[in-house]
């Protein structure tokens, strides 16, 4: 192992040490960012087994990790945030509601839970299985596209939020239901499975409830049914894309997957191809997101590229299909300013990141606000993986559209009774003043 390669090693292991410091807490949203990157390295490190090249990518990837970690400290710093206190706290806290009326509020959401379910199973009525096609990866882009933006944004963003709406609400007076949302979940992992994005799964499955941890506990019980069930669905989905039944093979796949894809076809792509043939692209490649969106939502020209999407022409010429390459984070940062890039922004992400989670548990423990807040990290964490402009904007477009729907069904079923109702203040229980927490004023 060259030398280069072990310096990337120990930042790395650096970095993992000093976000577990700073946080306090493996599933804050920090955390989760930080253990999602290290599979890229992996596959830096697997690949300079071959190619030499891999050791530069390796430094670069472990750089953006390193960066992140320290973005993180100094919001610690910065904040004055003392991680384990404040968590007890947080966590103490009973789960409140702005939206007052608890039948009306249960109302509201199960009444979007079975408007979620009608839309996709419209979806998959109209656009077909892409898991029981002849060409999964083909059939899949196609269904996305057939299906509509609501369709498809209920599917893998909506039904889960709305899950853990209930999660959180389960001690606020939200009527219980374990049979609808255990069904709500089951369904969701199904229309996962059956639209073939192994990425839904661990995506908009997994890592958001995960993510919720950071904030209250959940049972071993459901974390093991969650563990399960995702891989169950990632090792299915393989199996009847690539056709294979042995499980070596499927491993094989899987791993190249989690770890030599987002290297041969994301970073390197942008460090060997991309840049010496372009040069640096001085903000346009995450300004080219921007009438990519607009274009999503009928706004200018039909199918602008994105960045990804660029990237992936880059590499196998005409792309019809609309393939989006993985840049990550930390390639688009290389793509745009160079190793300079990299610092700054992959520390302006760790800082910006650590901020969320701090403000979060700062803040009241709101049955609706706090899964939200939980998604809007979750968008920072998906984005990292690129194209990061264009699906921020995406998922936060999403976002205040269902906050929208949400505000639009309680009003709805509070009308009949007198109106809805709202609090006017959201209680935040005082701290006692402590190392790194300040006393609230009042």
């Amino acid at each position: 192992m060259s030398d280069l390669l072990w310096l990337s090693t120990l930042m790395v292991v650096g970095a993992v040490v000093l976000v577990l410091w700073t946080t306090r807490n493996l599933f804050a949203p920090l955390s989760v960012a930080v253990i999602l990157m290290i599979p890229v390295f992996v596959g830096c490190v697997m690949v300079s087994e071959t190619d030499p090249r891999g050791v530069r990518l390796a430094f670069l990837t472990a750089t953006g990790i390193l960066c992140s970690a320290l973005g993180g400290l100094v919001a610690r710093r910065w904040f004055r945030h003392n991680p384990a206190k404040e968590l007890a706290a947080f966590r103490a806290q009973r789960p409140q509601r702005f939206l007052v009326s608890g039948a009306m509020f249960s109302m509201a959401l199960y009444s979007f839970i079975a408007l979620g379910i009608f839309l996709v199973v419209i979806f998959f009525v109209r656009a077909g299985v892409p898991l029981l096609s002849g060409d999964v990866f083909v059939a899949k882009v196609e269904a996305a596209r057939a299906g509509g933006y609501l369709s498809v944004r209920f599917m893998r963003l909506y039904l889960p939020l709305l899950v853990m709406i209930y999660f959180v609400g389960s001690g606020a007076k939200v009527r219980r239901n374990r049979f609808v949302i255990g069904l709500t979940g089951f369904f969701i992992l199904v229309v996962f499975t059956l639209f073939g994005y192994r990425s839904y799964v661990l995506n908009y499955f997994l890592v958001p409830m995960v993510l919720l941890l950071a904030y209250q506990r959940v049972s071993k019980r459901v974390l093991f049914f969650l563990g399960a069930a995702a891989f169950g669905s990632g090792v299915g989905i393989t199996a009847f894309a690539y056709r294979e039944s042995s499980f070596r093979s499927l491993w094989d796949v899987l791993s190249h997957r989690l770890f030599v894809s987002g290297v041969v076809e994301g970073l390197g792509p942008v460090v060997y191809q991309l840049v010496p043939t372009y040069g640096y692209l001085y903000g346009q490649g995450f300004w080219m997101d921007v009438p990519a969106v607009l274009s999503r939502l009928g706004i200018g020209p039909p199918r602008v590229e994105n960045f990804a999407q660029f990237l992936s022409r880059i590499q196998i010429g005409e792309n019809i299909y609309g393939w989006q390459a993985a840049p990550t984070l930390t390639g688009e940062a290389y793509a745009n300013f160079g190793m300079p890039g990299i610092v700054i922004i992959m520390f302006a992400f760790g800082f910006l990141m650590h901020s969320l989670y701090i403000r979060t548990l700062r803040g009241p423990k709101d049955v609706l606000l706090l899964p939200i807040s939980v998604y809007l990290q979750l968008s920072l964490l998906i984005a990292c993986g690129g194209p990061f402009v264009f699906t921020l904007i995406d998922m936060l477009g999403a976002l205040v559209l269902f906050a929208g729907i949400f505000l639009f069904l309680y009003i709805f079923w509070s009308l009949p009774f007198g109106g809805p109702r709202f609090s006017k203040a959201l209680r935040v229980p005082r701290q006692r003043p402590g190392i790194g927490v300040p006393a609230r004023p009042g």
